[in-house]
């Protein structure tokens, strides 16, 4: 090994450099997210929801991608071609971003997987169910609903003089406070 290194010029040792930097950071990265997590407590400083969009590109993976493919195709532009360090210079740029933009939209879309599963109340307006439990005037009841791909169980009043019995098909009006606002269908 020391041999190789010793054998390469200026260039290919800061392309082998930027190759073995980047790689073992990538592969170090991986290794701590597979066996502790990289969810709330990401590495990623320059990352997060208060940033500018054009600032997350711009993460420890872009820049441990970049470096890593710079550097391996940059070394073997110089090696294999005996091309100028100006085209492997160009060519290990051109691979880094490539890879660099590639790793984003991976990382960009496996954001996109994550579900909160965080019940949303306001998207359940407009929504047809049935009354549980008896809905009196002036009290409130329980009605069942499916909301958000679950049937759920929640607390509602009516604004109307007629309590709602047991079994009656309802129809969602409105919030008030924590229970939902229902008329008969």
């Amino acid at each position: 090994m020391n041999a190789w290194f010793a054998d390469l010029n200026t260039m290919e040792m800061i392309f082998a450099i930027a190759a073995i930097c980047g790689g073992a950071l990538l592969g170090l990265r991986l290794l701590l997210q597979i066996f502790f997590g990289g969810g709330e407590g990401d590495m990623d400083a320059l990352e997060g929801d208060a940033l500018d969009p054009a600032f997350t590109v711009l993460s420890l993976q872009f820049i441990m991608s970049f470096a890593l493919m710079f550097g391996l195709v940059g070394l073997y532009v110089m090696r294999q071609t005996q091309a100028g360090a100006g085209l492997a210079i160009a060519a290990g740029t051109g691979a880094g971003m490539a890879t660099g933009w590639l790793m984003h939209r991976i990382m960009c879309w496996m954001q996109g997987l994550q579900h909160s599963g965080t019940l949303q109340l306001d998207k359940a307006i407009g929504a047809s169910g049935t009354v549980y439990l008896t809905i009196p005037v002036g009290g409130s009841g329980r009605i069942q609903v499916e909301l958000q791909g679950r049937l759920i169980e929640l607390d509602a009043v009516i604004d109307g003089d007629t309590p709602l019995p047991t079994g009656t098909a309802i129809s969602i009006t409105g919030r008030r406070g924590g229970a939902m606002v229902v008329s008969q269908i």
